[in-house]
């Protein structure tokens, strides 16, 4: 019988132990200045997207020795992926986070935990199947979704590191977001409207221009991105755009926040707050998603704080389910496995 539970499969990666002269696996990247092996191997991320984007991050990823990769994507595998993606022809129309997780866990010689999710990243975290992370990247091209992760780290504490590349294969960006900083949204403002206003809003990626250069650029700037948070590694940056014709200079550039921001200005906080403490939560975001995250029982757990502070027009915009729909499903699966069903 179907359950969200078969969505969900994780992999072990080998710790290849060598004994010749030379040093081992990690050796050279760990006399880099302010790189940490330790760190790193601490570290759990989640990649929202398994394309493009998500496969040479997560390769990176795998390879330099990431603690725990957790991978979310609902879409399968076509042929058109296979010219700049982590795929193989035996991956053909199967999931692509639960193949990619399988396909990157052949790839590690860390030690790194792969963990492949077949539903979007906001589905996968109403159904309980996320749990505690440190760290959160983007590599989706829908602008709703990406706005309810951006919203979501926020509420969350947790720092969120956003990629997207162009639709003619010239340019792309990465934006890192740290709690308390500027927003995505603070790097491409826009007046606060009403979410309906997005809701047709649908970045048509099948058939679009698609090509590996340009996403192997921005990958790297993101995984550089990502040492910088947890290492020593210097940044001065948390914006950057590449532009591989060079008509155009490369951006680089530190975006403030902005008190008139729609998402992290200082009267949507005020107002969030506010909410949290009708709800009888903390309003310490980092804690809260600690203590809920570490729940697997959605009706109790993550889902929750999504329904206090994510509008339920929102959630259905943002699931395709519908937010209600979809936590009635988790509900019942989850009764049925506390029952002793099948898992």
């Amino acid at each position: 019988m179907f359950t969200i539970w078969k969505l969900k499969k994780t992999f072990r990666g080998r710790h290849l132990r060598v004994r010749a002269h030379g040093g081992g696996v990690a050796d050279r990247q760990s006399k880099v200045p302010g790189f940490s092996q330790e760190a790193l191997s601490r570290v759990t991320a989640v990649c929202a997207g398994a394309g493009g984007l998500g496969s040479h991050i997560g390769e990176a990823l795998v390879r330099k020795g990431v603690g725990h990769l957790v991978l979310c994507d609902e879409d399968t595998v076509e042929p058109s992926n296979l010219n700049r993606q982590k795929f193989y022809k035996r991956d053909l129309w199967k999931n692509k986070a639960i193949r990619l997780a399988r396909n990157l866990s052949a790839e590690s010689f860390l030690g790194t935990v792969v963990t492949g999710i077949g539903l979007n990243f906001m589905e996968a975290v109403e159904s309980g199947l996320v749990g505690r992370c440190d760290c959160i990247i983007s590599g989706i091209d829908d602008e709703l979704a990406r706005e309810a992760i951006v919203e979501y780290t926020l509420l969350a504490g947790i720092p969120l590191i956003t990629t997207a590349v162009s639709g003619d294969g010239d340019s792309g960006y990465v934006h890192v977001q740290k709690p308390g900083e500027a927003c995505w949204r603070c790097a491409f403002p826009r007046e606060r409207r009403l979410r309906d206003d997005l809701a047709n809003y649908r970045a048509a990626c099948p058939g679009t221009p698609a090509i590996k250069d340009i996403l192997m650029l921005v990958s790297g700037a993101a995984v550089y991105a990502l040492d910088a948070l947890f290492m020593d590694r210097p940044i001065a940056w948390n914006y950057r755009e590449f532009r591989l014709a060079g008509f155009m200079p490369d951006v680089i550039r530190r975006v403030e926040r902005l008190p008139s921001c729609c998402l992290c200005g200082s009267a949507i906080k005020k107002e969030t707050d506010t909410r949290i403490l009708d709800a009888g939560a903390k309003p310490d975001g980092k804690e809260m998603n600690r203590e809920v995250a570490g729940r697997t029982d959605c009706a109790t757990g993550i889902w929750a704080l999504q329904t206090v502070l994510i509008p339920e027009s929102m959630r259905m915009k943002i699931t395709g389910w519908g937010g209600s729909k979809w936590a009635s499903v988790v509900q019942h699966e989850n009764a049925k496995l506390s029952k002793g069903g099948a898992r």
